[in-house]
């Protein structure tokens, strides 16, 4: 299955990964926009509670997906378009984006992006 991930499902997955609802993930092709890499990052530095051995944990979990970082630097306009249009921040509307784009899922539990998936007809992962 090939699917755009989000911060917030990305995060929830790792906190949790034990449970049965993530596995799809190990075996899934992930896409996110390149800014997935400062987000998730930015959580693991404002949580330095987790400890260091957490971080690196979670950060070589991450590195063993099979996820594939898109550029969008040259798709401002429709990415603004989609964040003005669903009162999205730009960064959630370059995920939203992207599963429009390319016509695939979106795994989030950000509530603004799911409501603006359904205008798009975009399927959300629970």
């Amino acid at each position: 299955m090939r699917s755009v991930i989000d911060a917030s499902y990305l995060m929830e997955f790792l906190e949790n990964s034990s449970l049965e609802r993530f596995r799809w993930i190990l075996d899934s092709e992930l896409v996110a926009p390149s800014l997935l890499k400062y987000e998730y990052n930015n959580v693991f530095l404002s949580n330095r509670r987790l400890g260091d051995f957490v971080v690196v944990k979670c950060r070589r979990i991450v590195s063993l997906l099979l996820l594939e970082y898109v550029s969008i630097d040259d798709e401002e306009e429709e990415i603004f378009s989609i964040a003005n249009d669903n009162n999205l921040t730009f960064y959630d509307a370059s995920y939203l984006h992207i599963a429009v784009k390319r016509r695939i899922p979106i795994a989030s539990y950000d509530a603004q992006i799911i409501r603006a998936a359904k205008n798009f007809s975009v399927e959300v992962i629970p």
